[in-house]
């Protein structure tokens, strides 16, 4: 009876926290679109080596040829990984690059006022 009190405590508190947690950070539309194109990109990615895989299961293969199909797969894999990871790289330098030159437009022009009587 006291584990499930203690347990109704903490998911109250345990959703009030993560909302606010939610709250903190506003929502980047371009990061979110491009974590989905990147989640097709497995999703197809995964599709083509099943299939790949379903062909080469109906014939009979030799080690090495198995071994190199899987060598190819890791590859491929490593460079989809690789290229968005770059491009998620990218859009946060380019947001943070923005964001700087925003700060510093609102900077120049408060000082600007500032100067002029």
């Amino acid at each position: 009876m006291r584990k499930l009190s203690m347990l109704g405590a903490a998911v109250p508190f345990f959703f009030l926290l993560t909302g606010t947690l939610a709250l903190a950070r506003p929502i980047n539309q371009e990061m979110r679109s491009l974590k989905r194109a990147h989640k097709q990109q497995w999703k197809s990615l995964k599709e083509q080596e099943r299939a790949e895989k379903d062909a080469l299961e109906r014939h009979p293969q030799t080690p090495e040829s198995r071994r190199r199909f899987k060598h190819d797969m890791n590859e491929q894999r490593r460079l989809v990984k690789q290229v968005q990871k770059s491009e998620i790289r990218g859009l946060k330098e380019s947001q943070h690059a923005s964001k700087h030159e925003t700060s510093r437009a609102k900077h120049t022009e408060a000082q600007a006022r500032r100067e002029t009587p």
